[in-house]
């Protein structure tokens, strides 16, 4: 293979790989707006050091961000949320940090996970969810889902039909690569 042959293959893959890693670089989204079109703000310049830091002991509910020389405050109350350097996003909430699980989906689903013995590694996680990413977010059950579409008697029986328990609404359906209660939404849909 002759190497402009060779250069013509490599150089989309190269520019694949850096539209990658410009999608997940660490920063905030200033909106919910911001967070479904995946725009990030405050991201690391190249080559200048980048810290992002949460509620400090004297200033609770201020993030503060250090870029090069420069550094920002701004109120967790005042943005969306945040991605961290491993495209995983956050979302602040009522002075809370919610993990979201599923933030290219309908109905978006969200964790809070919390160690609540150490020693023993035992950690449990909490599942809410919000129609939107504009809108308040709830404790993940089978009554607040159905409070949340108040008209829709055919999803109320849908919730009933395939979720037995509160725990059994965080389900992955691993054919259709996306939460169940988001499949069963999806087929509501015309």
């Amino acid at each position: 293979m002759s190497k402009l042959n060779t250069w013509r293959l490599v150089i989309p893959l190269l520019i694949g790989l850096t539209n990658v890693a410009i999608a997940q670089q660490k920063g905030i989204y200033l909106s919910a707006a911001d967070f479904n079109k995946g725009i990030v703000s405050f991201t690391q310049a190249q080559h200048h050091p980048y810290q992002l830091k949460f509620n400090g002991l004297f200033n609770r509910g201020i993030l503060t961000i250090h870029m090069g020389d420069s550094t920002f405050r701004i109120h967790q109350d005042s943005v969306f949320g945040y991605q961290d350097d491993e495209g995983i996003s956050y979302r602040f909430y009522h002075n809370n940090i919610y993990q979201v699980l599923n933030p290219r989906e309908t109905l978006l689903l969200y964790s809070i996970t919390t160690i609540r013995n150490a020693k023993e590694n035992l950690v449990t996680s909490q599942y809410f969810f919000s129609n939107s990413a504009d809108s308040a977010i709830y404790p993940l059950t089978k009554f607040n889902l159905k409070k949340a579409f108040p008209l829709d008697a055919h999803l109320h029986e849908q919730i009933d039909l395939y979720f037995k328990t509160d725990a059994d609404l965080i389900a992955f359906d691993n054919y259709y690569h996306l939460y169940k209660i988001n499949r069963i939404l999806q087929l509501k849909q015309p």
